[in-house]
This record gives C-alpha cells, structure tokens and sequence, in this order.
C-alpha cells in the first residue's frame, strides 16, 4: 500500500489550476474526515518522517521510479516524490481512489502538464485523462501545500471530497507515520494474503475495523494494531483468537523442527500480543530490519 500511496501521490498528479487557498495546514485528522470513509480503505504514510529515518533507499528500492509516466511527469513538472512529498492520507471506495498529497508544488509546471495531456481546469478544479483507459484523475489545491486528488471513472470525482456533516461517525486515527485501515469483513475476504495471515484475518473479520500502523520503539520498529469490535464481549473473544492462531504457530513449528526467522513472516507472527481495552484490541509485532528489507524486495541493499 505505501508503493501505490506514492505512485498515485507522486506520478498520478496530471495537473492543477493556478490558484490555491490561503492558510494553514489542515491537521492529519480534518483531512481524513473530508475523505469518504463508508466501508473504505484508507490508509496515511508520512514521506518525511520515512526520510528523517533514513528508509527512503528501502523504499525506492521497491522500483517506483522506472515507471515510465512518472519519470514523464517529474521531467514535465519538477515534481519528485523522493524530495517534495511529505504526507499522503488516502481512501479507497471501490474503483474510486480520494486523497490529500501534502509537499512542494510547482503549479504552473503541474498545471501545463495536465493542459498537454488535454485535461481542463474550471473554478479552480482540474479533470484530465488518467493513465488507464476509461478513468479520469481530478483535482484542486486545498492549500498552497495541500493537494485534493480523486481517480475514477467519472470527471470531477475530487468533488467527493467534502466536509462530513455535523455529528458523522469518523474513523479513529492512530499517530503512527504510516497506518492502514479496512473494514474487518473485507480483510477476512482478502484472498491475496500470505498463507500465514489467513487465520489472523479470518479471526480479526469479526471485528468491525483493524487499522494496521508502523511505528519506532526504540531502534527498532514495531508492527501495531487497532481492532475495533462490536463491544467489550466481543473483543475477549478475538483477544482470545488471536493468541490461540499464535500459540498454534509455535506448535506448528515445533512439529517441523524449524526455527521461526526473524526475516520472513514466520518470526513475526509468533512474537505478536494482545491487549484489551474495553471494545478494542490492541496488537504489536517487532519488525526486524530484514522482515522490512525483504518486504520492499530490497535484499540485502
């Protein structure tokens, strides 16, 4: 999810109008509560706080920069991810992509890149052809250093970012620098997971949301959870799950007379716990260097 936040973040921006509103910054949490949020996806990654880290060659290993359109695009438009983008917080609805890309712009470059692929601008909003066949990507800057973006197959989609009306149910954050969210149903359908995770997903598919985040706990760094479950009841059941899916790992193990590594999926898994507070479960996972290595297909760089 971080690879396609910085590709649509990065080489999907196809334009934008000249003007741009004046202020400060919207928090990470106003932004969030203009996306939709209804049975979404969403998820946020802080670029910059990946760069102060010092992870962005992690990243960049992952090839996002051989893309063909976004090696057109930052030569059209100055416009590099790597350097000029700080934060993305995102939704996903369907087909439909929303989000808010904060950084360094370059309007009038942006903008002249998205005239010379046909797209228009009207009242400040932008609506140009995307890469895909048959969609549109949309757009209008919501700050100076804030960019509200859509694709989907209808012109003008970023009108579908809005402020939520007074008293709306808002998805709770976490203040991790990157975290993911999904409706417990459709992560215990996810039929792309590792092996592995199919007995945590169907087990965490009770709960009514898990927001999965990356966090620093000293000099290392911690995969975390949020589940969010019907009530109280409901959440010791999953607590209860949870450690069962992990204690049946270990024996599993033991059977096989394999030693779990902390470079793949099988040393994470079996390190995980679980706290209950009150409808919610808490989990936490020690992240190795080389799980995260691994993860973006970087080897041994």
């Amino acid at each position: 999810m971080l690879t396609a936040a910085l590709v649509v973040a990065g080489g999907g921006i196809y334009g934008l109008a000249r003007m741009w509103r004046l202020g400060s910054d919207p928090s990470i949490d106003e932004l969030l509560a203009q996306l939709p949020q209804r049975n979404a996806i969403l998820f946020h990654v802080d670029i910059s706080a990946i760069r102060s880290a010092g992870l962005m060659s992690v990243v960049t290993s992952a090839g996002i920069t051989e893309d063909p359109e976004y090696l057109a695009f930052v030569k059209e438009s100055g416009f590099d991810w790597r350097t000029d983008l700080d934060t993305v917080t995102a939704s996903q609805t369907g087909d439909d992509w929303y989000l808010f890309a904060k950084g360094r712009f370059d309007w009038s470059k942006i903008q002249n890149y998205a005239v010379n692929r046909g797209g228009k601008c009207y009242n400040g909003v932008c609506d140009a052809p995307a890469v895909t066949p048959g969609r549109r990507i949309s757009f209008y800057p919501k700050t100076s250093r804030v960019l509200a973006m859509a694709t989907s197959k209808l012109p003008n989609a970023v009108y579908g970012i809005h402020r939520p009306a007074p008293g709306a149910a808002l998805v709770a954050t976490e203040p991790h620098p990157v975290w993911y969210s999904i409706p417990g149903p459709r992560l215990s359908g996810a039929a792309a997971l590792p092996n592995g995770s199919k007995l945590f997903a169907k087990a965490l598919g009770e709960a009514k949301r898990v927001t999965f985040g990356v966090r620093q706990s000293g000099n290392a760094l911690q995969l975390v959870m949020r589940a969010d479950c019907a009530d109280a009841a409901a959440a010791s059941s999953l607590q209860n799950q949870l450690a069962g899916v992990t204690a049946e790992f270990g024996k599993y193990f033991e059977r096989l007379g394999q030693k779990p590594s902390s470079a793949d999926l099988s040393g994470l898994i079996l390190n995980g716990t679980f706290q209950q507070e009150g409808a919610v479960i808490r989990g936490s996972w020690p992240l190795s260097a080389d799980f995260v290595r691994n993860l973006f297909g970087a080897g041994g760089a």
